[in-house]
């Protein structure tokens, strides 16, 4: 999966994708050295107390988010993963943006047939939670909801569950609210209304978008249009909901970890072993542990929909929110990386994968997740044990 994001990544050379500058290999993992972004993300710089947010601002955010999309459209790529997380400002001053995280990335042909079970559910498009063919309309979906959000500060699918969210999805169950929408020109308001659809014939294309009158003549309107939008306020709000909830899955997955290797710690003390007998059934139920259930494969929102637990093979499940890394972009070419011969790895172990000759920018190497430490730290005792 790693060098299906390398390999998308060398075709995306656009200043709204971020950008890989080269990829290394070490014996258990592979390090992708990215383009440093600084700014963070969209729309925590849009919620600071300092910024004021006009209609105009979101037409600049939105034209470059659209071009970039287009961009990848245009070399049959789908990003797939869409969401406020997965758009960053290069800096704290400018309006300059950009999309990362391809890791969800698929090429797509449109000869061929496609389908994904994957995503965040607030974000995703019917015909993925349906599990129906999809197309490059699917990421437009997806650019409907941003737009809707910077806008109103309000998410248009989002219930108290995932299931719920799924549900009102796949209903298409949206509207303008009057009062949040109250400064918003008709122009924005068509223009969502021709994105969020659930017939994906129906959707504009990036084209289309990029040609449609709200996304046009932003000189002329930035001189009679400066009226803030109400969303910062509510944008705040869901920020803060988002974080309470992240903080929350992290605290519970330390725990459920912190029980396993208990209770491998206690089995190993005592001479047994999880699969064999000793007295204990042959699946353990370890507490903390749900057994593997097929669910969630098939067809409509379910609580084992793989937008929750389940991943993509040889990835981490990508749950609604998730931490983001700015994972980098791409270069101008699949041959710009190069696997190098095992014989020629440096002594320490490091094999570099490949670098853009022409790379000058500043490098980013992302810090071990948190929650990789938390493993450390927690298994550390039943490793200690278990010796």
């Amino acid at each position: 999966m790693v060098m299906l994001e390398i390999e998308v990544m060398n075709q995306l050379n656009h200043r709204n994708l971020i950008q890989l500058y080269a990829a290394i290999e070490t014996p258990h993992d592979i390090i992708l050295f990215l383009e440093y972004i600084e700014g963070g993300e969209l729309f925590e710089r849009i919620v600071d107390e300092d910024y004021q947010l006009t209609e105009v601002d979101t037409m600049v955010f939105v034209r470059q988010i659209c071009d970039g999309i287009l961009f990848m459209h245009e070399m049959q790529v789908l990003h797939l993963d869409l969401k406020p997380e997965n758009i960053l400002c290069v800096n704290n001053t400018g309006h300059l943006v950009k999309i990362i995280d391809f890791g969800l990335a698929r090429r797509y042909n449109p000869k061929e047939k496609m389908k994904v079970n994957f995503g965040t559910p607030e974000f995703l498009s019917p015909e993925v939670v349906n599990y129906d063919q999809i197309s490059d309309k699917t990421d437009m979906w997806s650019m409907g909801v941003i737009t809707y959000m910077l806008l109103s500060g309000l998410s248009p699918f989002l219930g108290d569950d995932d299931t719920e969210t799924l549900n009102n999805v796949l209903a298409a169950n949206w509207y303008f609210d009057e009062e949040t929408f109250e400064a918003v020109s008709d122009e924005a308001k068509d223009f969502v209304s021709h994105l969020i659809v659930k017939e994906q014939g129906a959707r504009m294309s990036t084209a289309q978008c990029l040609a449609h009158p709200w996304l046009n003549n932003l000189a002329e309107k930035a001189k009679r249009c400066n009226r803030r939008l109400k969303s910062q306020i509510l944008l705040k709000k869901y920020l803060m909901k988002r974080r309470w909830k992240k903080n929350f899955i992290a605290v519970s997955a330390a725990n459920r970890v912190k029980k396993i290797s208990s209770s491998r710690a206690l089995m190993a003390l005592g001479g047994l072993s999880p699969r064999s007998g000793g007295g204990l059934d042959a699946a353990p139920r370890w507490p903390g542990l749900r057994p593997h259930s097929p669910e969630g494969q098939g067809r409509g929102p379910t609580p084992g929909w793989a937008g929750q637990d389940k991943a993509a093979p040889g990835r981490e499940a990508r749950g609604s929110p998730r931490p983001h890394t700015a994972t980098a972009a791409p270069m101008r070419a699949a041959s710009d990386v190069a696997w190098m011969h095992p014989a020629d790895a440096s002594p320490d172990g490091l094999r570099p994968i490949g670098r853009r000759p022409d790379a000058t920018g500043p490098l980013f190497l992302p810090w071990l997740p948190l929650w990789n430490c938390c493993l450390v730290t927690l298994l550390g005792p039943a490793r200690a044990s278990l010796a």
